[in-house]
């Protein structure tokens, strides 16, 4: 994904970790990816959700929050 990303293919880059996520839905490196390519894709409803789904995971872990506001996301 990353490696898409680098080369501006966003859209596949996002497919990837989506596809990614089926299998490992709680993996916080890849949710934090998936945000962050969705942020840049300008699908921040679709990026809010992981970051809700991260707050769930995750929330006493210190950073999470200060991450997501920093991707411009609400940690709700």
């Amino acid at each position: 994904a990353v490696g898409l990303q680098s080369t501006g293919e966003l859209d596949r880059s996002v497919e990837v970790l989506d596809e990614t996520l089926e299998r490992h839905p709680n993996d916080r490196d890849l949710l934090v990816a998936s945000m962050s390519y969705l942020v840049q894709a300008d699908r921040r409803s679709e990026a809010q959700a992981r970051a809700d789904h991260l707050l769930q995971l995750e929330p006493d872990t210190p950073g999470i929050r200060e991450l997501i506001r920093s991707l411009g996301l609400e940690a709700r």
